[in-house]
């Protein structure tokens, strides 16, 4: 899953920040000790699912009753594209000022 992993040593991030963290949240790898941040990536893809998710919300109305069923369908797609694209995590080298 390269898309959860420290660019530096390759090392699962913990699926907690993966997850439910901000943009603007940084984490620290516990391997290595390198500080991460998202990537641009990250914020392109929240656009696309949030961007997605209110229109099929609304125009599946008809089509699928249920509104848990229509939420639920949109969060799980927002999943699957959060999972499967790489390179969502950036290095921040701490030496730089």
């Amino acid at each position: 899953m390269k898309s959860r992993q420290c660019p530096k040593c390759r090392k699962n991030v913990a699926c907690s920040w993966f997850f439910f963290s901000s943009h603007w949240t940084k984490y620290r790898c516990i391997e290595c000790g390198s500080l991460m941040k998202w990537s641009r990536r990250r914020t392109y893809l929240g656009a696309v699912s949030g961007g997605f998710a209110g229109p099929f919300v609304i125009s599946t109305q008809s089509i699928i009753p249920s509104a848990f069923l229509r939420i639920s369908i949109a969060i799980v797609f927002a999943i699957v594209l959060a999972i499967s694209v790489n390179n969502q995590i950036e290095y921040i080298d701490e030496t730089e000022s």
